[in-house]
């Protein structure tokens, strides 16, 4: 998909993901469709990295490891949010 291959090309670096599109080109589509959305990008991520039905196989430990660098930098970078209540409280000092 020329989007996601767009996508993939502005991530910085240490951010983007090598394997997932290779290995898992419906994933890298999927979060390239919700990457403007941070409510229905990080359930997207939640969803594919938590077990919620149990049983499942998991991902490779390589694919763990960009996908958390990916949400990482989403939630830092793209749509920080804060992670405490006096970084909610700066945040809203300073709108």
């Amino acid at each position: 998909m020329a989007e996601t291959i767009k996508w993939l090309a502005a991530l910085p670096a240490n951010a983007r993901p090598r394997l997932v599109p290779v290995q898992f080109p419906r994933i890298a589509n999927r979060l390239c469709r919700h990457w403007a959305s941070p409510a229905a990008c990080l359930a997207y991520f939640d969803e594919i990295l938590i077990d919620r039905r149990g049983g499942r196989r998991g991902f490779p430990v390589g694919i763990v490891f960009e996908l958390a660098a990916l949400k990482n930098h989403f939630e830092s970078a793209v749509h920080p949010s804060p992670q405490t209540v006096w970084d909610e409280v700066s945040r809203r000092a300073h709108d």
